[in-house]
């Protein structure tokens, strides 16, 4: 199984998972979780987005690189080294990058510059109004993502509390 979203986390982030559907789940997350181990035969600790330097493209189809903040926790390494180390072990090709500027340039080599592309590929209903087609997905704002999730201070906020049917809106 392959997640398309680092930090991926059932229950959030991926619908109908059936771990009976895969042979062997290696999961990659700075966080552990009951709901991963569910899924995955091995969890391997990776950092946060801000523990490493790495490159992604925005919603202008522009790529933006960025350097990590802090150092991983524990025995957390960047994903890229993970994933190059087991390459590695295994002996595939292709996996000798020694740093994240090394996947960036193998990544514009093999898919050039990033085209936009606005079209929904979803398979969630949507809903037309007014000749406007919306998706209907709703994700609060304070579940977007495994690091707002565990912000303490975030999710004791009103809107936090709203979104999960704690406060009248």
């Amino acid at each position: 199984m392959m997640s398309k979203a680092p930090g991926a986390e059932p229950g959030y982030d991926l619908a109908d998972i059936d771990p009976s559907k895969f042979g062997f789940v290696i999961g990659f997350s700075p966080y552990r979780s009951r709901a991963l181990e569910a899924v995955c035969d091995v969890l391997l600790p990776i950092g946060t987005f801000a523990e490493t330097s790495g490159t992604f493209v925005n919603c202008e189809g522009r790529w933006q690189s960025f350097g990590g903040v802090a150092n991983p926790v524990g025995e957390a390494r960047p994903g890229w080294k993970v994933l190059r180390v087991l390459g590695n072990l295994l002996e595939v090709d292709g996996f000798d990058f020694e740093t994240s500027e090394d996947v960036l340039d193998a990544c514009r080599s093999a898919f050039g510059e990033a085209e936009l592309d606005t079209a929904y590929k979803g398979s969630d209903p949507v809903v037309r109004t007014n000749d406007e087609t919306v998706a209907v997905k709703a994700v609060p704002m304070y579940d977007i993502d495994p690091v707002v999730r565990r912000a303490n201070a975030l999710q004791l906020t009103p809107e936090a509390r709203r979104s999960r049917g704690e406060v009248a809106g």
